[in-house]
């Protein structure tokens, strides 16, 4: 296996096996699901796929990895080769969370009018951006910077999976910043800067995300962050 092939551990926690009732994941638990899909994912032959998260893979295997997902059911994914499929599940994991997964309903007001207010000034931008993200807790701050740091290596091999920053952005911004107006004409006249915000974050993610975190869950369920070594 190549690195980052191994798929047993984490992900065989979430993915497989008969579909049970939907149930709410804790953070910790939600950011490990994140880690393990992204992880897949990480093989350098899976990040140079054509139309990474744009191009739908098998639907019918999608549903199913999803359902099992859902029910939490064990499944070894050594096998799986539908690279598209997994990307799909990658993105639907975030979009449809009960809760955001990676941008907090607290942080979409600030961030579309820091976009909206310094969209010629790049630099200025990504300060206030940093600002926004220092602001949110130890989970928010591991699985938004996990995500965003993946993007930017998905987008080093835009040559061949043809998924620019921008491309990335567009496919990206209404499922990691999600609105919190429920009239859906009031997200579509801020989907530039939605667009913008998670454009710059993708492309200055290492500047925006500095902090390696990791979020874990000890064997009695406790939640704690930790720095990542």
């Amino acid at each position: 296996l190549e690195e980052g092939e191994t798929m047993g551990g984490l992900f065989s926690q979430f993915v497989g096996g008969g579909v049970e009732e939907k149930r709410i994941r804790s953070p910790a638990e939600s950011y490990q699901l994140l880690r393990s899909l992204v992880d897949f994912l990480s093989v350098e032959k899976r990040l140079k796929e054509e139309g990474l998260f744009r191009v739908q893979g098998a639907e019918e295997r999608r549903i199913e990895i999803q359902a099992a997902i859902d029910a939490d059911a064990p499944l070894d994914m050594l096998g799986e080769t539908d690279t598209l499929v997994v990307a799909q599940v990658l993105k639907a994991t975030i979009r449809d969370s009960a809760e955001p997964l990676l941008i907090p309903d607290s942080a979409y007001e600030p961030l579309i009018r820091a976009a909206a207010a310094h969209a010629d000034t790049p630099e200025t931008l990504v300060s206030e951006l940093r600002a926004v993200v220092d602001g949110f807790s130890p989970t928010y701050s591991a699985a938004c910077g996990l995500v965003f740091r993946f993007l930017a290596k998905v987008a080093t091999f835009s040559k061949e999976n043809k998924m620019s920053e921008k491309n990335l952005a567009v496919v990206f911004a209404p499922t990691a910043l999600r609105s919190t107006n429920p009239d859906p004409m009031a997200e579509m006249v801020n989907m530039k800067h939605s667009i913008l915000v998670v454009e710059m974050m993708i492309t200055n993610a290492e500047e925006i995300f500095p902090d390696h975190l990791e979020v874990l869950v000890s064997p009695k369920g406790t939640e704690y962050t930790a720095e990542a070594i």
